[in-house]
């Protein structure tokens, strides 16, 4: 419930609407945040049980482009930022086991908030429009963007 409670935060931002892969990654980046503070801003046994177990499609194939929501595919390509070309015209999905997306991986928020701040997850929720990096790089709603060059 929390999960999805956090969903529902989101979804009242202007930015991310179209980019499925950072919905569900800092989804998950914000429950481990608040698991920490809940511990006293410790990070306590942290374990494969956790949710860090989520990432390792992210670290196992570190080629896969940032906005993958289905990963690498079976094919070799990748899926696009809201799932594009994940399932088949018969309707079966065409992702890898272990490599199957990075929808849920938290290796991009956690560089966001711990080497740019913590604060720019929710910058990048109400700023970033459509495409993430774009986004990013771009700035809208009147706020400025990295710039290309420091986003690439």
């Amino acid at each position: 419930m929390v999960h999805e409670g956090i969903h529902a935060l989101y979804a009242a931002l202007t930015g991310c609407g179209d980019a499925a892969w950072f919905h569900e990654g800092s989804n998950v980046w914000l429950q481990m945040v608040l698991e920490i503070e809940k511990a006293g801003g410790k990070l306590i046994a942290y374990e494969n049980s956790d949710l860090g177990w989520l990432s390792s499609s992210s670290v196992f194939a570190p080629f896969m482009p940032i906005e993958t929501y289905g990963g690498w595919l079976t094919d070799g390509t990748f899926a696009g930022p809201a799932a594009q070309g994940l399932v088949r015209s018969d309707g079966t999905l065409r992702t890898r086991n272990l490599f199957g997306g990075v929808q849920y991986s938290t290796i991009f928020p956690t560089f966001l908030g711990e080497v740019v701040n913590i604060k720019s997850l929710p910058w990048v929720w109400k700023y970033a429009i459509g495409n993430v990096l774009e986004g990013i790089a771009e700035g809208s709603g009147g706020a400025p963007g990295f710039g290309d060059f420091k986003m690439r």
